[in-house]
């Protein structure tokens, strides 16, 4: 049983883009901060709304972040990511 085996995992290197999508995501966190903190109804629940806003933007970010992985088995070849 000589079966061939070999993995690799390549990070993809991140874009502008990317870098632009994470500045925007940011800059939408503290702006849903300043809206939530100035309307008068939703003061109260401001930092609620903040920390959701920013939770969501922690995920969104880390899906940004991609692997691929290759894996060649007994001449067929996978990508997976």
């Amino acid at each position: 049983m000589n079966d061939v085996f070999k993995e690799q995992i390549v990070k993809r290197k991140a874009t502008t883009a990317d870098m632009a999508k994470k500045v925007g995501l940011v800059v939408a966190v503290i702006a849903v901060f300043f809206i939530a903190s100035s309307i008068q109804v939703l003061f109260q629940f401001a930092l609620y709304i903040t920390v959701a806003a920013a939770f969501g933007a922690y995920v969104l970010m880390g899906r940004l972040n991609l692997e691929y992985e290759y894996i060649y088995t007994n001449g067929e070849l996978d990508i997976d990511v």
